[in-house]
């Protein structure tokens, strides 16, 4: 009884306490901590006919159309910086759970079959 009296304080309290928490904010590798917060959406990431990931990922736009996407769990993240209507640089981390960004630049394309999507001949990055 004192563990549930103690947590239904603890959630009154965070209620009317500004900055009092009771969990820290998700840490989302990549994402713009001063950007828009994250929507949960699909995508899909691949690499030389390699599907990396296809499934949920974290979404977050910035300005001008460009986006960043993290999958769901972390593993893999990737960018798309839109450099007109239809013409962008992605780059993504190529590695599981890397601590940065690897590779080389793609310059992309909107695809025509599905406008979610930005590829080349060697990579893809979906967000639907």
């Amino acid at each position: 009884m004192l563990k549930r009296a103690f947590l239904t304080s603890s959630i009154l309290l965070a209620g009317i306490t500004p900055g009092l928490s009771l969990a820290d904010d998700p840490f989302m590798p990549y994402m713009d901590p001063e950007g828009p917060a994250p929507r949960e959406i699909r995508c899909q990431i691949a690499e030389h006919g390699t599907v990396y990931h296809v499934g949920a990922c974290y979404f977050q736009a910035s300005p001008g159309g460009s986006f960043t996407v993290v999958t769901g769990n972390a593993k893999y993240a990737a960018m798309v910086t839109l450099i007109d209507g239809d013409y962008a640089q992605g780059m993504w981390t190529g590695e599981a759970y890397a601590s940065h960004m690897h590779g080389q630049t793609h310059d992309l394309r909107r695809s025509e079959g599905d406008p979610a999507c930005w590829e080349n001949d060697e990579f893809s990055i979906c967000a639907w």
